[in-house]
């Protein structure tokens, strides 16, 4: 959007300076210069979509983990709310199995709720980053 106004507006005026042409003509030249630079301006926008895909592949166990920390320390050594078990210490497997299972549904007593929307953001590659990188703490 930030380029198209600008443009319309350089048309705009580049339409009005020109006095050789009728109003009709003037409007005419105007719709289909501002259709070719709308057409222009989205052909060249960058695809967002590769970058979010590799930031997500290059997102490591820290990086996801530090969306954890608020509740459950920096190094995994608090019960989250008060109400959880602390999981540093924690085997790869069982934080793997435990991240899953919020995921699915299937896993938690109390943070069930709050795990589990944690968890489905989660994919299989990032679970097993996360779990890899609780368990080095």
């Amino acid at each position: 959007m930030k380029y198209i106004l600008p443009l319309i507006i350089s048309l705009f005026f580049t339409a009005c300076n020109n006095s050789d042409k009728t109003a009709n003509e003037k409007m005419s030249v105007n719709s289909t210069s501002i259709e070719q630079a709308v057409t222009q301006v989205e052909e060249e926008k960058p695809d967002t979509k590769p970058a979010q895909e590799n930031a997500k592949a290059e997102m490591n166990g820290e990086t996801i983990f530090s969306k954890c920390k608020g509740c459950h320390g920096n190094s995994a050594e608090k019960k989250a709310l008060g109400s959880s078990q602390i999981i540093k210490g924690w085997d790869v497997s069982k934080i793997e199995e435990a991240l899953h299972g919020y995921k699915n549904g299937t896993y938690g007593a109390k943070m069930k709720n709050i795990m589990s929307a944690q968890a489905k953001g989660l994919s299989d590659e990032e679970i097993k980053k996360v779990a890899v990188y609780i368990h080095s703490l």
